[in-house]
């Protein structure tokens, strides 16, 4: 039996107008509150996973990097997390994957797509800078509603060949 990850956000449904007069910090603390059932209400082709490039086996990884698109996996490993999850949100119908380099490309990515719901896999540091955007994006109207956030964070940080617990980031995305 799979642990589902901690539950990490539920945002209520503010306007924009409303979402400015709020300090960026109470916006933050609302944004990293969902859960599972959260998520389980909005429908795969409106998600959006976010995966870290940092992921990647550095010693094996056949990927390239693009500047406009981040990581493209190229499918070389079967074991690898960023295969595994990714295949899993494609299967799934997810509107789409980022492995994204760092938090300038994932918020791009999230104001391009506008996802309903959003599966993070992140660092401590990358969610603090991934609530920070989302929260300036909701309050400048870059988004017309704030997505339903889980954030599944890594097992083993440290920017090369980084871990997560496999089991619990699927939980999130097949919610």
């Amino acid at each position: 039996m799979t642990t589902p990850p901690e539950p990490v956000c539920d945002v209520p449904s503010l306007s924009v107008a409303e979402l400015k007069k709020l300090p960026l910090e109470e916006v933050k603390a609302m944004l990293n509150m969902s859960s599972l059932a959260d998520l389980a209400t909005v429908p795969a082709d409106e998600r959006v996973l976010l995966l870290p490039h940092c992921l990647r086996r550095s010693d094996r990884c056949q990927a390239r990097q693009n500047r406009e698109q981040g990581l493209l996996c190229q499918d070389c490993d079967e074991t690898c997390a960023i295969h595994i999850l990714r295949t899993a949100a494609q299967e799934q119908g997810y509107l789409g994957v980022c492995i994204a380099p760092g938090g300038t490309l994932a918020a791009r990515y999230i104001k391009e797509h506008k996802p309903h719901g959003l599966v993070a896999i992140a660092c401590d540091k990358e969610i603090d800078l991934g609530l920070q955007a989302l929260g300036e994006m909701l309050t400048n109207g870059d988004l017309p509603l704030a997505p339903i956030t889980i954030f599944v964070k890594l097992s083993r940080d440290g920017c090369v060949d980084t871990e997560v617990n496999v089991d619990q980031a699927r939980a999130a995305i097949d919610a």
